[in-house]
């Protein structure tokens, strides 16, 4: 009996230690989950100004103006199947359902848009009567555009995602946004940007943070992320960015559709804050982003009517575009670029995927030669071997933020950042305010700021020794490629991350980078590898994604971006034309319901 008391005291001993644990253990989960979520909202609420979402788009269709490409839609204008106004209207009412979703406009023009629409409707009415080829209005006549909102676009801000110019309209266009409203284009607003345009998830505590059409918990990318994500969603025809270390072609790739970053001097940077005052305007470029590849050129060269608008002695003008390109009378070389070797950055087998892809289909196509090379892992490179012209992609960074910050004529970004604050900005209150949630400034902004203040005060001979081979690095490339060699290499090395993932690795925005400081043409291209051809128009849906456990990127765009020599634009969107034609090209979201095709 004393042993069996014994017992029973310890079994209830025990059983009391065991609820005292599972106690403890469950409140320690309960504790954690509360700082979780509190950390996950103090970083969401201060690092990135806007909360992270995880609403998708609801199922919307898409019209069958929606689905053309600018020249497709002027031919349908030209002949009468369409009418302005009935496709302004559309984008405007499609506009309205989907914006809420994505914040990729953050100032509408619909009423002027409107009113453009039927005024380009009279235009293209009377033409018709008569259809006197001498007479024919513009081709761009009532297509539809939208435009960053760091360009100059009369009757619009421009604060560039600065609160502090939160008053500041537009009372002319820039050179680039007249070229275009000249030409008959109608304006239906203009789009978000990373705060002052040097960040790649564009977020600012002026207008929020932008999400990406195919899901919406990740980034559209910078600083043309607005654009980029307006493009995808099928917004407008076509939108109008800048580049100058990636800043079209990062969007682009992000949001499922196409950009070019033209050769320098091509089309004009004015009238941009910030603008580029002396030796950025040669590695910034701006240009278009669509979601058709044959769009680029006639835009292009639209864009850049009137040149470059600087000194041509100190900026030299670049030569017209031409036509497209007929790839089967070049000896295309491709060299497929899979990994630049870059230092805490990997590129994701999917992208790795998308290169393969792209060069292949080149190969079956137009019997192009492809070299492999992977300067991470030289035994993947073709021979076994990395060419010395690709050894020096490694050190990428140090050039390009060199070449950017030793130009003391250049304008500072700390001088932007200063509009409205009296004495200039103090990159250390500004942090401490940040900390408690007090700062007008995004985390990005004031590092920038912080890092261009070390900057000024490194020894001259340290930034001189940083960009030292560039110049034999660029000679070797252009050589190499010429007239009909080109470089794929991957736009990112992964596809669109999640929402604030640029502040824990913020060095990748190097795969694009890399072009702006050699100064060569480069059109960023999207590939769905495996399966394309099957379904070539539709994404498939996160929940479909799930319940077939495919990869968890399955449902984001993948891409490449295809380089070409110095004046040889036209060989890199030829290019990018002969892969839609291969893989498929643009792809609409899962939610989009097509209306008025086969499809």
């Amino acid at each position: 009996m004393g042993s069996l008391k014994v017992a029973l005291v310890l079994v209830i001993i025990a059983g009391a230690a065991l609820a005292y644990h599972f106690a403890y253990l469950l409140g320690l989960i309960t504790y954690g989950g509360a700082v979780c979520g509190l950390c996950n909202w103090w970083m969401s609420a201060f690092m990135q100004a806007g909360p992270r979402t995880s609403r998708q788009v609801p199922q919307r269709p898409i019209a069958y103006c929606q689905q053309l490409s600018a020249l497709e839609l002027s031919k349908a204008y030209r002949e009468g199947r369409l009418s302005c106004v009935e496709v302004v209207r559309t984008f405007i009412e499609h506009i309205k359902s989907v914006n809420p979703y994505v914040n990729a406009l953050v100032f509408d023009c619909f009423d002027e848009a409107m009113e453009a629409a039927a005024a380009a409707d009279h235009v293209w009415a009377a033409w018709r009567q008569h259809k006197d080829p001498k007479r024919m209005p513009s081709w761009l006549l009532g297509v539809p555009c939208t435009i960053k909102e760091c360009m100059e676009c009369r009757g619009c801000p421009n604060t560039s995602g600065n609160p502090y110019r939160r008053d500041i309209f537009s009372e002319v266009d820039s050179p680039v946004v007249k070229n275009f409203r000249d030409a008959g284009a109608i304006i239906l607003g203009v789009t978000n940007t990373s705060e002052l345009c040097m960040w790649f998830e564009s977020s600012n505590y002026m207008y929020g943070i932008s999400s990406n059409p195919y899901d919406t918990r990740c980034l559209v990318g910078g600083s043309s992320g607005g654009e980029g994500a307006a493009a995808g969603a099928a917004f407008s025809t076509f939108s109008l960015g800048s580049d100058i270390g990636g800043s079209i072609r990062m969007p682009a790739f992000f949001n499922g559709v196409y950009g070019h970053k033209a050769s320098p001097h091509y089309i004009s940077n004015v009238g941009q804050f910030p603008s580029p005052k002396t030796s950025a305007n040669h590695y910034m470029a701006t240009g278009p982003i669509c979601r058709f590849p044959e769009d680029l050129i006639p835009l292009s060269q639209i864009a850049a009517r009137g040149g470059f608008r600087l000194d041509p002695v100190i900026y030299p003008p670049c030569s017209p575009l031409k036509k497209v390109l007929d790839l089967s009378h070049h000896q295309l070389r491709v060299y497929a670029l899979e990994d630049y070797g870059l230092p805490f950055v990997h590129v994701s087998e999917s992208q790795i995927e998308a290169v393969h892809a792209a060069a292949e289909a080149l190969r079956a196509r137009y019997n192009a030669k492809v070299t492999y090379i992977n300067v991470r892992t030289p035994s993947r490179s073709t021979g076994g071997v990395v060419p010395p012209e690709f050894q020096p992609f490694a050190r990428i960074l140090s050039m390009w933020t060199s070449v950017l910050t030793k130009d003391p004529t250049e304008s500072k970004f700390s001088l932007s950042m200063s509009q409205g604050h009296a004495g200039g900005v103090n990159w250390c209150a500004e942090a401490i305010r940040w900390l408690f949630g007090r700062s007008q400034h995004t985390l990005p902004a004031i590092t920038l700021c912080l890092l261009e203040t070390a900057e000024m005060v490194m020894p001259r001979w340290m930034t001189i020794s940083r960009d030292e081979g560039l110049l034999p690095f660029k000679m070797g490339l252009e050589s190499l490629l010429a007239v009909d060699g080109i470089i794929i290499a991957p736009t990112f090395p992964t596809a669109a991350p999640r929402h604030h993932f640029p502040l824990w690795n913020p060095f990748q925005f190097q795969y694009t980078a890399a072009f702006n400081v050699l100064q060569l043409p480069a059109t960023a291209c999207p590939v769905w590898p495996g399966g394309i051809m099957a379904n070539r128009r539709k994404s498939i849906s996160i929940h479909e994604e799930r319940s077939k456990r495919l990869p968890p990127d399955f449902h984001l765009p993948k891409g490449v971006q295809v380089v070409s020599a110095t004046h040889q634009d036209e060989l890199c969107i030829s290019v990018a034309i002969a892969l839609k034609d291969a893989l498929g090209g643009y792809r609409y979201p899962s939610w989009a319901l097509l209306e008025g095709t086969d499809y």
